[in-house]
Formats: C-alpha cells, sequence, structure tokens
C-alpha cells in the first residue's frame, strides 16, 4: 500500500521478488529542504554552494533508491529558479534511477526552454525521445551524429504518416537560416540525411488529416534508449 506520507520512492528491500518497496518521504528528509521559488537567477557564491550541498544530499539520498519519472518532474518543479544550473544538475544526475524513461518527458516540460535544451545536450536525443509520443518542438544540429539520426527519424514518420504533421523550416550552414515557406522533410532524408546545416522543426500528431502509425512509431522504438 502506498505510504500516507506521500508518493513513494522507490528502493531494495525485504519485498517479494519482482515488487519494488515504497520509501516514505519521511526517510528523504533532504527533500524537504524549503526553497523560495523566483524566476531571477542568483549569481551568489554562498547560494552555489548550498545548491551543491542539496544535490550531494539528493544524490546520498537516492543512492540506493529509484524512483518515477513523474517524481522527478515534482522535484525538479520544485527547486528554484533563482540557482543556475540546479534544475538540469538535478535532471541529469538522477537520470539513470529513474524507473520508466519513457515517462522522461515530464521531467523535459517541468524544465524552462533553455534548461530542457541543455539535458537534451548533455543526455543526447536518443536516451531521451519517446516515439509514441514525438510531438514537440526540435532545434537539431545536423553536423551531430545523433542529431542527425534524429531527423531521419522524423523524416521517417512525415513520410509515413499522413497529414502535415511537421511544420516549420530547414536550414544550412549554421543557426542563422532563412524562412522557407513550405518546406518540408525530404523523403530522401530517410536514407540519407544532410551532415551540415541546422534543422528546425514542430512535429504535430492532431492537425487535420493526421493519423499516428503506431507499428512505425513501435519499430523506431528500437532506436533509442527509452524502450530498450
Amino acid at each position: 500500500p502506498r505510504s500516507s506520507d506521500g508518493p513513494g520512492l522507490h528502493g531494495p528491500g525485504d519485498e517479494p521478488a519482482g515488487k519494488m518497496p515504497e520509501m516514505r518521504f519521511r526517510d528523504f528528509p533532504e527533500l524537504f529542504q524549503p526553497v523560495r521559488v523566483t524566476a531571477s537567477p542568483v549569481n551568489s557564491p554562498a547560494l552555489q554552494l548550498r545548491a551543491g550541498a542539496f544535490l550531494l544530499r539528493l544524490l546520498g539520498a537516492l543512492a540506493h533508491s529509484y524512483l518515477s519519472a513523474r517524481q522527478l518532474a515534482d522535484i525538479v518543479r520544485a527547486l528554484p529558479l533563482s540557482v543556475p544550473g540546479l534544475r538540469v544538475e538535478v535532471a541529469v544526475s538522477l537520470f539513470p534511477r529513474v524507473l520508466d524513461l519513457a515517462e522522461f518527458d515530464r521531467v523535459l516540460f517541468a524544465l524552462s526552454g533553455p534548461e530542457r535544451k541543455r539535458v537534451v545536450r548533455r543526455l543526447g536525443w536518443l536516451n531521451l525521445w519517446n516515439p509514441m509520443r514525438p510531438d514537440g518542438d526540435y532545434v537539431l544540429d545536423l553536423r551531430v551524429w545523433e542529431e542527425r539520426m534524429m531527423a531521419t527519424l522524423l523524416a521517417q514518420l512525415a513520410v509515413v504518416e499522413p497529414g502535415e504533421t511537421v511544420m516549420g523550416v530547414g536550414g544550412r550552414g549554421g543557426p542563422d537560416f532563412n524562412r522557407i515557406a513550405g518546406w518540408r522533410l525530404p523523403t530522401t532524408w530517410i536514407d540519407e540525411t544532410p551532415d551540415h546545416g541546422v534543422l528546425r522543426l514542430h512535429f504535430s500528431s492532431y492537425e487535420r488529416g493526421c493519423r499516428p502509425d503506431m507499428a512505425l512509431r513501435k519499430a523506431l522504438c528500437r532506436h533509442v534508449l527509452t524502450f530498450c
């Protein structure tokens, strides 16, 4: 049964095989440090030192435990925006402790846009992407193999699934590219994606005429860590 102290953190214990016990929040006082949530970053050495100490305590508390993506998202939301990099460090450091990586997009959407980009840059798209829920914005540097692979996977979805699933612009030569009216992902990218330039797009499964191809999405899961 779930503890009345709050949602459980999973950890080892004397439980029947195949069942992870739930650790009560009172076992993790590190998670109850009062924080003041503000949007303005504060460049204070003392504050950075406190943030580093908090991160070490948090990692120590969860060193032999696991948690869900929803729980990590709740932790991230509770942390102050005023400490530059803290929320990113927590998301990245606790990534290996998350049991349901297919739900990690909950953590990404608990972050601000710039924070999300930093987490993706450090962990990699192929470790985070959920092909079953591909909707969202993408900025892919095609010089990077992993991001080029992401462009290939998105091209497969865009070509096979009906409707205007991809909306956005394509570019060459760097992040400052010109908008191209009516631009679409070329079908040739399925076989060979360019190794230069930047691709920016929005993928949507909900525009008129769109219909997800669940068989294809399941097939793409073999390319990502979230479903390994």
